[in-house]
Formats: C-alpha cells, sequence, structure tokens
C-alpha cells in the first residue's frame, strides 16, 4: 500500500491490472479527475472497481449507482456494469469498468 491522491497518482502510465476504491468516490473534486487518473494508471485491459454506499441517505444520493456507472462510461472504460451487494442490512453496489486496449 502507498498513500497517495486520486487526484495526482504517484505511479506511471499503464501501471496497475486491477484498481479497487472503496467509500472514496465520494471525496473526489471533480470526480472525472479521479477517474481521468486512474484511467492513466490502468494497463490496457485492466479493471477499475469503484464501490460506494447505496443508500438513501443526503451524503450518498449524488453517487447512486447509474450515477457512478455514467461517470465511468464518460470516462472513456468499456463494459462498464454494476454488481450489488449482497447484505441488505449494509447496502453497497461495486461499478466496473475496463480500460480499452486502444
Amino acid at each position: 500500500l502507498q498513500l497517495g491522491d486520486v487526484m495526482s497518482l504517484p505511479f506511471e502510465d499503464n501501471y496497475f491490472d486491477i484498481v479497487y476504491s472503496i467509500n472514496c468516490i465520494y471525496f473526489w473534486e471533480p470526480p472525472t479527475q479521479g477517474l481521468a487518473e486512474i484511467y492513466r494508471v490502468l494497463k490496457p485491459e485492466g479493471t477499475v472497481a469503484i464501490t460506494a454506499r447505496n443508500k438513501n441517505d443526503e451524503v450518498y444520493l449524488r453517487w447512486k449507482p447509474n450515477v457512478v456507472r455514467d461517470l465511468l462510461l464518460s470516462s472513456e472504460f468499456i463494459n462498464v456494469r454494476i454488481l450489488d451487494g449482497l447484505n441488505p442490512k449494509h447496502p453497497i453496489y461495486c461499478a466496473i469498468g475496463n480500460k480499452p486496449i486502444n
């Protein structure tokens, strides 16, 4: 693990096969910049997985699954899909996408 800031990741282009974020996208301003950095450091065909709460509380409403899906699509990720968590007492989802080959 290495502490960093998603807005300026301290890694070379095409460095990772997988980038995983949990409960962090809420703090990315703007979220498109964080996704652009993730896109940059992912290898072609790499996978991004953004996990977030799926609650109707005010803080989470901005980050509903369809919003994060659309952010991934607008950031040029492909094969974007949403997986729902299995525990209804802790509602979460994971938005998954891939970096295209080019």
